[in-house]
């Protein structure tokens, strides 16, 4: 158990802590990373069920005390609500798994309970960042990008883009002290448009269980999977385009399907193939593993990282999957797993692995090393941890009194600014802002020995020509020329001002007073129904095309 002068952490959790998912598998790599760099862990979780699984007196060995919003016949919970409404975020594409009462459950608690920080699970659930206390600590980790999905959805369904673009999520990414993605396509995604913004991978750990089935010649076929929309899709698509072309190439074949994906198996008449067996849930996945040939994973659309596909890897199945299975992650088609995105050729490939034990072993191998060299536990958080303590250490001010606030932060954080000028040799600065703390600034920036300060931006004209006899002006106005950096002056808009500063002046370092744990360079309708006919090509764009669309 961590002590009490030990930092804490509240995690949200969206959905059932008792339910096995890719998102819980993710969510509790970050709570046993947030454990391993010295947090205390608490969580909020909006549905629980049955009792948790426990180990040392802890949820999962990780979690000390699991929260639940109040029950719906409080009283309090009209006060909630009444709150919630107010962060609603209209805007979003899709509200399923946001829960606003349970959000302002967990903004209630933080009020009451000194965290140090706050960590929201999935991108969806980001206006509990507007809830919280000013000198709480907010991470978002992302899970996936709800614009992405949206935009991928669209191109499935074939309906017109939508409305809530990247740009838009991004926008509320900034109100988080640090994000997390899962891959390198969402960062890259994400720096592309907020090239400031404190964000870094956390892919998810997986611990690695080689199966312990021999090479066979049964020939079974895994696809394992929840009832989620895309799974569904996913399920119909090789229903109606591959069995039939892998049966009869290998009538022997058998197709396990475990979890709730079943239902739509049974509806499509899976149930009445001989060769198809509908396991439903299991309790042991990992058994599972020793009894197939091959793990099947045809992603039709989805962002965030592919579970299961690594999940198959992590047991040294070998995997066929579509392109969009390999999303922000580094597996090569053809080394680690095969893609195909059309029917024929995601059967052929399934058709060839099954002719041939060897070439299954040696994939399954390869599969095998990719995760224990990217999903390792050792290293793959480590960016994580770094973070998190980097950002406890970080001074926050946050009080009634405005003006003792922002001294004592000034007086704390600006010799931080001053040593970083004297490390780079820096001899002349600007300072960008002539707001209300910018006269304090100057006098605390002098008093410690900062560089010159010669001239003070402004984006807006204003009645002064100068404080304290330097001279203010417009940023459309200012010179660069002889500045080495600009010191900004701002609380609130820090990474509002030098997000226009790295466009403005893109040579001219933007050195960040309030955050600088948050400058960091930037990296050189309707769902279909059953019975729904899929095109046998799985309609994909790369990341890159993504990105720059």
């Amino acid at each position: 158990m961590h002590g009490k002068g030990a930092p804490r952490c509240l995690m949200f959790y969206p959905w059932y802590l008792d339910r096995p998912s890719g998102a819980l598998v993710v969510f509790l790599s970050y709570c046993r990373a947030l454990r391993e760099a010295g947090f205390g862990i608490d969580c909020m979780a909006p549905l629980v069920g049955p009792p948790l699984p426990t180990e040392d007196g802890l949820t999962y060995g990780v979690i000390e005390t699991v929260f639940q919003p109040p029950r719906s016949d409080a009283p309090v919970r009209s006060a909630l609500d009444l709150v919630a409404r107010f962060h609603d975020d209209p805007d979003l594409p899709d509200s399923a798994g946001r829960d606003e009462v349970a959000m302002a459950s967990a903004a209630l608690l933080a009020s009451m309970i000194p965290y140090d920080i706050v960590g929201v699970h999935y991108t969806r659930c980001h206006s509990l960042a507007s809830m919280l206390h000013p000198g709480v600590r907010r991470v978002l980790f992302t899970h996936d990008l709800d614009a992405v999905v949206a935009e991928q959805e669209a191109e499935a369904w074939g309906r017109p883009a939508p409305s809530y673009t990247l740009a838009d999520e991004v926008a509320r990414l900034k109100a988080f002290d640090l994000v997390t993605v899962l891959g390198r396509d969402d960062l890259l995604r994400v720096k592309a448009l907020a090239p400031l913004l404190n964000v870094i991978e956390a892919p998810p750990v997986f611990e690695t269980r080689p199966s312990t089935r021999a090479a066979s010649t049964t020939n079974t076929l895994l696809w394992l999977s929840s009832l989620s929309t895309f799974h569904r899709a996913a399920f119909e698509w090789f229903w109606q385009h591959v069995w039939a072309r892998i049966v009869e190439a290998h009538p022997e074949t058998r197709l396990l399907v475990v979890g709730e994906i079943g239902h739509v198996a049974r509806e499509l008449g899976a149930a009445r193939d001989p060769r198809v067996t509908l396991a439903g849930a299991v309790e042991d996945v990992h058994a599972i593993y020793d009894r197939v040939d091959l793990a099947l994973a045809p992603y039709y659309y989805g962002d965030g990282v592919k579970v299961k596909v690594l999940e198959a890897l992590a047991h040294g199945v070998p995997v066929v999957t579509t392109s969009r299975g390999l999303s922000n992650t580094r597996l090569m088609p053809g080394r680690d797993v095969l893609v195909a995105d059309d029917a024929a050729g995601f059967a052929c490939h399934v058709v060839n692995l099954l002719a041939s034990p060897s070439r299954r072993k040696a994939l399954g191998e390869a599969g095998l090393a990719y995760v224990q060299r990217e999903h390792d536990a050792t290293t793959c958080l480590a960016g994580l941890k770094e973070a998190a303590v980097a950002l406890n250490s970080r001074v926050t001010i946050s009080s009634s009194d405005a003006g003792a606030d922002i001294e004592r932060g000034l007086r704390l954080l600006l010799p931080w600014v001053i040593d970083r000028c004297s490390a780079a040799g820096f001899r002349r600065v600007a300072v960008y802002g002539a707001g209300s703390h910018t006269r304090l600034l100057l006098r605390l920036w002098s008093e410690g020995g900062g560089p010159r300060v010669v001239s003070i931006l402004t984006s807006a004209p204003g009645a002064i020509a100068n404080v304290d006899g330097i001279p203010i002006v417009h940023a459309g106005a200012f010179d660069p020329r002889g500045i080495d950096a600009i010191v900004l002056s701002s609380r609130e808009f820090e990474r509002e001002m030098a997000e226009a500063c790295a466009s403005r002046w893109p040579d001219l370092p933007a050195l960040l007073v309030w955050q600088p744990a948050s400058h960091r360079p930037a990296p050189a309708a309707d769902t279909p129904t059953t019975g729904h006919r899929w095109s046998e090509t799985i309609p994909v764009r790369t990341p890159v095309e993504a990105v720059c669309s």
